[in-house]
């Protein structure tokens, strides 16, 4: 009787002992790594799991992705950082930053993650063929062939070849050869050859075919 009594005991411990873990949202630990090669994602000097570590400097021979970098990141076709990267950003055709970044994480893991600072921003520099995505702030200059889009708020310089698109806030110059659009105000300088466009306010100059602000 003793021993059915304590598994009976100890099978209840872990169950609530299981129950405790799981409600623990995931942590996610990165690596710092000096310097990253790769040849495909996941093909690299960082092995399979390249998306685990922030390099200082990275060199893509194709693509390449990591959770960010610090000072330097160069891809001959793409660069996508699952996290914040700073520094200055070097693509042959795209610039990613933030994407997947709540990756099979649940719903209340993904709000724990959120309320502990983790971010997806660019403090820098982005250069790019045709697209430079960033899923968080801007803080630096934007330069594309094509695209410059980002979701939240941008301080400093965008110039694209085709349009620069903000989620929110504009503080500074954007430069395109179709639209430039500051999603809720705009503050600063905007040149475009159809459209600028803001839904909120508007505070500076700006040149272009149509103009409009407080639609």
């Amino acid at each position: 009787v003793r021993v059915v009594l304590f598994l009976l005991l100890f099978s209840v411990v872990q169950i609530f002992s299981g129950k405790r873990l799981m409600a623990q949202p995931k942590k996610l630990v990165y690596e710092e790594k000096y310097f990253q090669l790769s040849f495909f994602p996941g093909i690299s000097t960082n092995g399979l799991y390249s998306a685990d570590f922030y390099n200082y400097f990275s060199i893509n021979l194709t693509s390449g992705l990591s959770a960010g970098n610090h000072y330097f990141e160069l891809g001959v076709i793409s660069n996508l950082n699952i996290r914040s990267t700073s520094g200055i950003q070097i693509a042959g055709f795209a610039n990613i930053v933030g994407s997947y970044s709540f990756v099979n994480l649940t719903r209340y893991e993904e709000k724990q993650l959120r309320e502990s600072g983790v971010t997806a921003e660019l403090k820098g520099f982005q250069f790019s063929g045709l697209i430079n995505y960033v899923r968080e702030d801007v803080t630096g200059a934007q330069f594309s062939g094509g695209f410059n889009i980002n979701q939240l708020d941008v301080y400093g310089f965008q110039a694209a070849g085709l349009s620069n698109l903000s989620g929110r806030n504009v503080t500074g110059v954007q430069l395109s050869g179709l639209v430039n659009m500051a999603s809720k105000s705009m503050t600063g300088f905007q040149v475009s050859a159809a459209h600028n466009f803001t839904k909120g306010s508007f505070i500076g100059s700006r040149l272009s075919a149509f103009n409009s602000a407080g639609v």
